[in-house]
């Protein structure tokens, strides 16, 4: 039986709609993962430098708020005349930066206890899994010390760590990113880590 024009159409018509349907689908779990991937990441490097950033927004000798403050209180006048200038307005920057860095290190500070308030709260896991990252992160242990500390195997301290790092990135984040983080379709399937998906 030979198909007509009209049905041939219709299905080269069909066909290319479930080709671009399905290319959008994997487009937006690339997206997703790739969402995912940059949060995860952005928080393991926040907590590995996080002293840094203490040091860095401790000495740093400018402070945004006089800077804002005086931009503020003098539209179009003295100052704004001031900022002509490259160097001033580099200046600036450096203020502007250093205020972020604090604002920061304050923000994660404050996620980082109430993430030991809920594993406190947790099983014997949960509270382990935040004394390793802190461990970890905040006291610069390696992972032989840390094994040894908490008599675990190093596939347990990747682990606890980056659980800790994926339930921390929601709270530095926000909830709105938790289905970015831990499902990769509507439908519930679990991504889990990227050290999870490694092993498995």
């Amino acid at each position: 039986m030979e198909l007509t024009e009209k049905e041939i159409v219709e299905l080269a018509a069909k066909k290319a709609a479930q080709v671009t349907l399905e290319t959008l689908k994997q487009q937006k779990k690339k997206e997703r993962e790739e969402r995912r991937d940059w949060r995860l990441r952005n928080t393991r490097l926040l907590l590995e430098h996080l002293q840094e950033f203490k040091d860095h927004a401790e000495k740093s000798i400018f402070d945004v708020r006089k800077v804002l403050e005086s931009s503020q209180n003098d539209p179009g006048g003295v100052y704004s005349q001031q900022l002509s200038s490259r160097q001033d307005v580099y200046l600036e920057g450096l203020a502007i930066s250093a205020g972020r860095t604090e604002t920061l290190v304050q923000q994660t500070k404050s996620m980082l206890d109430l993430y030991r308030l809920q594993c406190e709260k947790g099983n014997i896991e949960k509270q382990r899994r935040y004394r390793v990252l802190k461990a970890y992160s905040v006291d610069g242990k390696n992972y032989q010390q840390i094994m040894e500390e908490e008599s675990i195997s190093k596939s347990t301290v990747f682990r606890d760590i980056d659980l800790a790092i994926e339930e921390l990135s929601v709270m530095l984040y926000g909830a709105d990113i938790f289905y970015d983080l831990r499902y990769d379709e509507p439908d519930g399937n679990k991504l889990g880590t990227q050290r999870e998906n490694d092993v498995l």
